[in-house]
Order: C-alpha cells, then structure tokens, then sequence
C-alpha cells in the first residue's frame, strides 16, 4: 500500500483492513497525520457531545416553561371559573332579598318611607365620617411631606 492509498482508506477507520495497519506502522508520515486525524475526530465528537447537551438542556428548559405555561393557564381558568359561581351566587342572592324587601314595603308601604329616610340619615353621616377620616389623611401626608403643618 502507497502513502495514497493510506490517505484514501484512513477516512474509512475503523473499516480497514491488516494492509493499512501494517502501512501505518512502516511509514513515519502517514502514523502523523492518522494522529492528527485521529485527534480531530476526537476534538469533532467532543463538540458535538457539547452541542447535544446544550440540546438536551434546551429541550428541559422548553418542557419546564411549558408546564408553567399550562399550569398557569388552568390557574386562570380556575379563577375564573370560581369568581363566576361568586358572581351569581352573589346576583341570586342580591335578586332574592330584593324581592322579599319589595314584596314587604308593597304591603308596609308607610316603612318603606321610614327605611329610606333612615338610610338616607346613615349615608349622610358616613359621608360626614369619610369626609373628616379623607380630610385627617391630607393633613398627616402634607405634614409628612413638608416637615411642620403652617
């Protein structure tokens, strides 16, 4: 076999036959360049290795953001399946008590005026009361704000 021939054959590694060992352990120049082609291979598979576990990492970070996707999703889903029954158990509730409050002040209607002046007398005073509670946190933030209220 001819330094050509070893050439040709030595990409075929590991199938290649007794001739082309033989070649290789005669000639100087060609057991240099299978080393280096050997180390190259070496070096091209360790890069590959790299690159199949920036894959595979890629791979686990995709399916973990997509659990938390679809988690999240069924979360949402959930919550507002949840604030939906809230909501008309809440109108079923406000629609029944505003009935039987109808029906009652149809056959009291003198307690109908006495109810709602009553209410009026309460919003008023919350009123009074929020007012001063608003009127007390303007002053505390302006005092903070500016050092000593003047």
């Amino acid at each position: 076999m001819n330094c050509q021939d070893f050439r040709e054959k030595m990409f075929l590694y590991p199938e290649v036959d007794e001739e082309f060992f033989t070649h290789l352990r005669n000639c100087d120049e060609c057991r240099r360049e299978f080393e280096e082609f050997l180390e190259i291979e070496k070096k091209l598979k360790e890069k590959v290795n790299e690159e199949d576990e920036i894959v595979r990492e890629w791979d686990r970070v995709y399916i973990k953001v997509l659990n938390t996707l679809r988690y999240e999703k069924i979360k949402r889903q959930v919550y507002i399946f949840i604030l939906l029954l809230l909501e008309v158990f809440i109108f079923s509730l406000v629609f029944i008590i505003g009935y039987r409050l109808v029906r009652f002040f149809i056959q009291n209607p003198s307690l109908f005026v006495l109810t709602l002046k009553s209410l009026f007398q309460i919003f008023s005073q919350f009123n009074f009361y929020l007012f001063v509670i608003l009127l007390l946190v303007f002053i505390y933030q302006t005092t903070k704000l500016h050092g000593k209220y003047k």
